[in-house]
């Protein structure tokens, strides 16, 4: 993956494997292009429903083709590979290609060249911290108000944190963090989406891959013997990748969310990561740090008249 646009976490065999193991979408297309009789590239595809995707989609922050596509024939003839295997063709649909890759230009003459029509069809916003640069600022952040959050805990009843990397450790959690996620968001417009049983299927079989591969952390948070919030991330090639995490809502009121995601930036500083990435979206939160804003699109590439 050094040689191509995209190199994180999202196109790691670790974590595709355990994506495709669980939710098993479509008809898989693993697609390699060689030049000179070597391998350059590997389109790691789904088709479904006529439509063709990235592998990860749904669970990955950032998805692109792997390798090098830089020379004009590669992309072209990945695509019409993947155009002529799936049965019933009607378009391809990549998400969230990060801004700084230069596949979306490749898209854009591809589809030219394959008499395709070529659209962004969405932008999400990304944001990242500079944790070299920012080390001072993160530091004096962690030890205001968010200490002060933690501190009520503390001297109101009996306060915990576990660190976990081993999957086997982490893998006793899961039941208490599904519970907690979706009772996080039970009643509103937003449900958990490990309600769904291939969901929480996914995450098991993610913590076990990356943890063998040495990635994955768990942080949880106990107190008076009840987990009050649970995270997961994973350290990838010096980046902080931010997942899924939970917090007591019962609790509230009194920010448990901030508290642990103290101990994520604290535990990233003191690992010598060197990005913190704090994945899509423009959550509050976010705010109150010294991001760098990127930006992922999603392209689509239909037919003439589709």
């Amino acid at each position: 993956m050094s040689c191509g646009e995209t190199n994180t976490l999202f196109q790691t065999r670790e974590w595709l494997l355990p994506w495709r193991r669980a939710l098993d979408e479509g008809k898989l297309l693993l697609i390699v292009a060689e030049c000179d009789d070597q391998v350059v590239a590997l389109a790691p595809l789904f088709a479904s429903e006529g439509m063709v995707f990235f592998l990860g989609a749904g669970e990955s922050d950032y998805l692109d083709f792997i390798g090098d596509t830089s020379h004009p024939e590669v992309l072209p003839a990945i695509l019409e590979a993947a155009r002529a295997a799936t049965p019933g063709f009607l378009g391809f649909r990549f998400h969230l290609v990060p801004s700084a890759s230069r596949t979306g230009d490749r898209l854009r003459l591809a589809a030219a060249q394959l008499g395709l029509a070529c659209f962004i069809e969405k932008e999400l916003p990304a944001y990242e911290i500079d944790m070299i640069q920012h080390a001072d600022f993160l530091r004096t952040t962690t030890s205001r108000s968010m200490l002060k959050r933690e501190t009520y805990f503390r001297n109101n009843g009996r306060f915990e944190i576990q660190r976990l990397r081993d999957p086997e450790d982490v893998r006793t959690h899961l039941p208490a963090f599904f519970e907690q996620h979706a009772a996080r968001w039970a009643g509103k417009d937003y449900q958990s989406p490990f309600l769904v049983p291939r969901r929480r299927e996914w995450l098991e079989y993610a913590v076990e891959s990356t943890g063998r591969a040495g990635w994955l952390r768990l942080r949880r948070l106990d107190w008076n013997d009840r987990p009050l919030a649970i995270s997961f991330s994973w350290s990838y090639r010096g980046v902080h990748y931010a997942g899924p995490w939970s917090f007591d809502i019962e609790h509230g009121r009194h920010c448990p969310g901030h508290v642990i995601l103290r101990h994520a930036i604290l535990d990233a500083l003191d690992e010598g990561l060197l990005v913190y990435d704090l994945r899509g979206g423009d959550d509050q939160y976010k705010s109150r740090f010294p991001t760098r804003t990127k930006s992922t699109t999603t392209w689509g590439l239909y037919p003439p008249g589709d």
